[in-house]
């Protein structure tokens, strides 16, 4: 049988499998943890950025806002993927010669340690007695300063996973998102599994783990310093009452 006359079935099975395609893409793909890095800044961002606008909407428990600003800041992350998705790129569904996967996102500083801002709070009302100053820090100071640690190690851990997965992710959104459903669009076969579902399964436990972190964190904050809005009011508050 001539090469012209195989079954559409043995033409098509030439095509590489999804497997294939997700290295092939990993292979030619530019520094993408780079990439995933500044996504993961201006993720960041997104989440400061929330936790203000949330606050000055008058959304003042941290045990509520922080997990919200989270969950805002995922959002954002999918639709900074949807984006560099839509990033101008020469693929071809079978060789994917030319795969460019530049991506120019705008840099964006992350600062977990101020999740919200908060207005001036009255000065702290002297002690009664005298205090004796050792150089330990006090208490509240102490639980503070461990939460802050351990809100700063999930943090960093989360973002440490994301981007060590970056290469591996990215492909598999690429792939899904552009290559395969070109090729099933010409087929005029059913679309194959959308590109979101994919990135929700490598990255929705670091999501979770940083949320409910925050969420207890808010919790332990207010618990230190029933008024402040902030960490940043909490810290005032704690290292006044110490002094």
């Amino acid at each position: 049988m001539s090469p012209i006359a195989q079954p559409a079935s043995t033409r098509q099975h030439r095509f590489p499998t999804r497997e294939q395609l997700v290295e092939k893409a990993k292979a030619r793909m530019a520094v993408p943890r780079v990439q995933m890095m500044l996504l993961l800044a201006a993720t960041g961002a997104a989440g400061f950025l929330a936790s203000y606008g949330l606050l000055q909407l008058g959304i003042d428990r941290m045990a509520l806002r922080y997990p919200l600003a989270v969950g805002v800041a995922y959002l954002v992350f999918f639709l900074l993927l949807r984006l560099w998705l839509a990033l101008p790129r020469d693929s071809d569904e079978y060789s994917l010669d030319g795969l460019d996967v530049a991506v120019d996102v705008a840099d964006a500083s992350l600062d977990v340690m101020s999740f919200g801002s908060s207005p001036p709070r009255p000065a702290a009302k002297p002690s009664s007695g005298p205090s004796l100053d050792l150089g330990v820090p006090d208490l509240d100071e102490g639980i503070f300063l461990v939460v802050i640690a351990a809100v700063a190690a999930v943090v960093l851990g989360a973002v440490f996973y994301v981007i060590y997965l970056a290469p591996l992710l990215l492909a598999e959104v690429l792939v899904d998102g552009v290559l395969l459903v070109a090729f099933y669009k010409r087929l005029k076969r059913p679309q194959p599994e959308h590109w979101a579902l994919c990135a929700v399964r490598r990255t929705w436990i670091p999501a979770i783990i940083v949320a409910v972190t925050f969420f207890f964190a808010g919790v332990i904050f207010q618990s230190l310093a029933p008024e402040a809005r902030s960490i940043g009011g909490v810290w005032k508050s704690v290292s006044s009452d110490s002094q």
